[in-house]
């Protein structure tokens, strides 16, 4: 379901700052996220999403994930 708020239509707007990454993001507008949510303001309610993909650097299947998790984990307690 693709719902539009006035917060996701202003982030849309040509005008729209560009986004910071996070945990810059948070910082900056964490307090009153969370405040709107508390209060249930509708037309600012946010659903985030996506976020750790800035932080990809490369494609990996989940065997290979497991695999290096595993190596890691290895290395880190023996």
């Amino acid at each position: 379901m693709n719902q539009s708020t006035s917060w996701r239509e202003e982030w849309e707007s040509p005008q729209a700052p560009r986004a910071v990454k996070m945990p810059l993001q948070d910082i900056l507008i964490g307090d009153l996220l969370g405040t709107i949510d508390e209060h249930n303001v509708a037309p600012l309610m946010h659903s985030p999403a996506g976020q750790r993909v800035a932080y990809f650097n490369s494609v990996e299947t989940v065997a290979q994930r497991m695999d290096r998790l595993l190596t890691e984990a290895r290395e880190a307690l023996f």
